[in-house]
């Protein structure tokens, strides 16, 4: 982009205002050569001063404000900049910054990080919780916490219930992440990379482990404290096994169930209502009413598939606290104690104090630290050069245009901001060249000698900006349902999403969503007739159990 950009133009696409076929050149090459980069999470900021060299300045106060008020409003314009080189000068800031304050003297490592097995426990983010020194990771880290923030600041709706709010978020996420299969298990580690939140929140999809951790961190961002309930299964030579069923949101003792694979709560005795609207309305059930009662877990099951739930099984539930290593640090602590009004987020957890408010629970037998981000961190960091590859071509369609339109439309829809020339809506448009524009772009890279490897360069290279049209086709009917204009919302989901691209990315998110949005239009028979077609779909459990509920309504 910009003056290390090409232009990437036919006839008609030179005239096109977006400019949406230019992407950065040396990048791509370096893709498709094999060529890898650093992995995230393990470099220092190239632009981090040195130890030796603090001025004279930088000792004064207004030199210290100046150095964190940059950080802190660059980290809320994420949209307006190269992402990775803000994010570096960012934590260069931050590093200015932190060497000019004094260590807190109450910052203790979390109790419950002793009991993490060693492999996880020597991993460099772990050992240097305490120093007030950001590695490039903690940017990441920061930029995912702004996301959160600004997701679950309005996803939560006008609700001052805290039950309503966890509602409001759950299915913001179950609506808005796309749910892939879980992996087979003994599968080599990189047939599947587990995606970080930050990851799954640009993507827009993963798995229901995946879901459930987004879930747990909106609710965080929101002062909810929610955590994940697992079920013991077979022993092996290596423990218990635990497969994780649902997500908990504990308010005043009472720990209320989500399920991310059915994409629903999971129902209380008279929790299943039609609004207004004709939509199926789900109010959750708590821990302790299902350990009583097998009857509203058989409520669950369908024909042929029953629920793989038994009231029997939920006595001495174990229970996994989320606390992964971003927030725990020192240096987080310190950053949320200056942060004030708009700028205000949740950069710290004590998992030791909320495992001590769930043991007073009966319902729960244990708790523990969930190790599964550290496992994430670690695979993350230990990726082979082929993995490291994709995961770079797959952040490519969001390079691809002038200034990055779907970049741009991406975080812009994480704020909550859709309209107007600034809003998320006006990028998505941005990256949605037409089919006459993709048909006329020239996709040749210059100084590209050998004639079959350009034909294989401008072969990858259309299929990004492709891609990128794709998913903001997408994620425009997803802003269009959620504003309540559903004749456009249908239009996205069916025409531009499900004809346009036939067995695409988006079938089962874009399949979902348009029943969603049929009920919410009144038209419960054609949602119905959706979720029966989903025969493929990782969540057909869940979408079969809303038509049950849509007829039963209609009955």
């Amino acid at each position: 982009k910009g003056r290390n950009g090409m232009s990437l133009r036919g006839s008609r696409a030179s005239t096109h205002p977006t400019k949406i076929l230019r992407i950065t050149e040396s990048c791509f090459v370096l893709l498709l050569v094999g060529v890898v980069l650093v992995p995230i999470g393990c470099k220092k900021s190239s632009t981090a001063p040195g130890p030796g060299s603090q001025t004279a300045a930088e000792s004064a106060s207004g030199w210290q404000d100046e150095l964190f008020t940059f950080a802190v409003d660059n980290l809320n314009r994420l949209e307006e900049f190269n992402n990775r080189e803000m994010l570096e000068q960012i934590v260069g800031r931050l590093n200015q910054w932190g060497r000019l304050q004094k260590p807190s003297s109450d910052w203790l490592p979390d109790p419950l990080l002793s009991t993490l097995p060693e492999p996880l426990a020597e991993l460099p983010m772990v050992k240097d919780l305490g120093k007030i020194e950001f590695p490039l990771h903690d940017g990441f880290a920061l930029q995912e916490a702004v996301w959160l923030r600004d997701i679950s600041n309005w996803a939560r709706g006008k609700e001052l219930d805290e039950l309503a709010r966890a509602e409001k978020l759950f299915d913001w996420t179950v609506r808005n992440i796309q749910l892939e299969k879980e992996p087979a298990g003994g599968q080599p580690q990189d047939k599947r990379i587990r995606m970080m939140p930050w990851e799954v929140l640009l993507f827009g999809r993963g798995t229901a482990t995946e879901r459930a951790w987004v879930f747990v961190l909106l609710a965080r961002q929101q002062s909810i404290d929610a955590v994940l309930l697992a079920l013991p299964e077979t022993k092996k030579s290596n423990g218990q096994q635990l497969r994780i069923w649902a997500v908990a949101v504990l308010i005043e003792k009472k720990l209320y169930l989500f399920d991310p694979t059915l994409g629903l709560p999971i129902p209380a005795p008279d929790g299943v209502r039609l609004d207004g609207a004709g939509q199926v309305t789900v109010k959750p059930a708590t821990l302790a009413q299902l350990a009583n009662d097998d009857a509203l877990l058989r409520r669950l099951d369908i024909d042929g598939q029953p629920y793989p739930v038994k009231s029997s099984q939920l006595a001495g539930m174990v229970a996994l606290v989320e606390g992964s290593p971003a927030y725990l640090g020192a240096r987080m602590k310190l950053i949320q104690s200056q942060l004030t009004g708009k700028q205000k987020m949740v950069l710290t957890t004590s998992p030791n104090e909320l495992a001590g408010r769930l043991k007073k629970l009966k319902t729960i037998g244990d708790v523990r630290l969930w190790t599964w981000p550290y496992e994430a961190i670690r695979q993350q960091m230990e990726l082979k050069p082929e993995a490291m590859r994709q995961k770079m071509l797959a952040m490519m369609p969001f390079q691809v245009g002038e200034s990055g339109p779907l970049w741009k439309g991406r975080l812009l829809h994480f704020k909550g901001r859709f309209t107007g020339d600034r809003g998320a809506m006006h990028y998505y448009q941005m990256a949605r060249p037409s089919n006459a524009e993709l048909v006329a772009a020239n996709f040749q890279l210059p100084n590209v000698n050998d004639p079959k490897a350009a034909e294989t360069m401008a072969r990858a290279l259309k299929a990004i900006v492709y891609r990128a049209k794709q998913d903001a086709s997408y994620w425009l009917g997803l802003i269009a349902c959620h504003r309540g204009k559903y004749r456009a919302a249908i239009d996205y989901f069916v025409k531009r999403t499900l004809e346009a691209s036939p067995g695409g990315p988006w079938t089962q998110g874009a399949t979902y969503n348009l029943a969603r949005t049929y009920e919410l239009n009144r038209q419960p028979q054609k949602a119905i007739e959706l979720y029966r077609s989903a025969t493929q779909s990782p969540a057909r459990h869940g979408n079969l159990l809303r038509v049950q509920w849509l007829e039963g309504g209609k009955r």
